[in-house]
């Protein structure tokens, strides 16, 4: 029986997954924003650089923008301003991020309430997706 070879060709850039490459002035001016508070680490979210609480991403910069976690309700209210954008990746909208152009990744650093908001969103996110493994722990243990 042949096996199938696994192809050693680059994705094409037109692909729906094709991104540009991070802006490392916009990383520079998220890691102003989030570096030094507590609980936070770096990481990366589908090889976009970023901040993180536990495995839970708070922002991230995806070519010259940046990515934000926060409640829905919140990005809803947001979008309607200009720079604001809901995140979307391969023509589905990914609900609970908002995505700001380059122009508001400037006034990030400034902006102390939404990057506290965020952090605070972040933080929920990770604590009920650690309630939720530790109750799928448990009743697996029962059975």
């Amino acid at each position: 029986m042949a096996t199938k070879k696994k192809s050693s060709a680059k994705k094409n850039s037109s692909s729906p997954v094709a991104r540009k490459p991070t802006n490392p002035a916009v990383k520079e001016l998220v890691d102003s924003a989030f570096a030094g508070r507590a609980g936070l680490r770096t990481g990366n979210m589908f090889g976009c650089p970023g901040w993180f609480v536990g495995s839970t991403a708070v922002v991230c910069v995806r070519g010259d923008d940046a990515l934000l976690t926060l409640p829905q309700a919140r990005i809803d209210e947001l979008v309607k301003k200009a720079g604001y954008a809901p995140f979307e990746a391969m023509g589905r909208t990914m609900s609970g991020w908002l995505m700001l152009d380059p122009k508001r990744v400037k006034e990030l650093a400034k902006n102390e309430a939404l990057v506290d908001e965020a952090i605070t969103h972040a933080r929920a996110k990770a604590k009920a997706k650690a309630k939720t493994k530790k109750a799928a722990a448990k009743k697996k243990r029962a059975s």
